[in-house]
């Protein structure tokens, strides 16, 4: 359930992964963390990318994916130094 501040009550902290149907997963991260990954926020989102995006669905999802799983193995590196 949302709270006023867009959290999920109750849920764990960090990224949740969600389903969605047709055996595919989305991924509810933070919102700081998906405006630093996500190759499509805000104005990285132009129209070139997103009519790539529109033609090939998966693939957008699987490069937003891999951005995502940088993004956290950087982080998780930090943290062991």
């Amino acid at each position: 359930m949302p709270a006023a501040n867009g959290q999920i009550i109750g849920a764990p902290p960090g990224p949740v992964a969600l389903p969605t149907g047709e055996g595919k997963s989305s991924v509810a991260s933070p919102r700081w963390v998906h405006e630093r990954t996500s190759p499509a926020f805000g104005g990285r989102n132009i129209k070139d990318c997103q009519r790539e995006d529109a033609l090939d669905l998966d693939k957008a999802a699987k490069r937003d994916h891999d951005a995502f799983e940088k993004a956290v193995a950087e982080r998780d590196s930090d943290k062991a130094i």
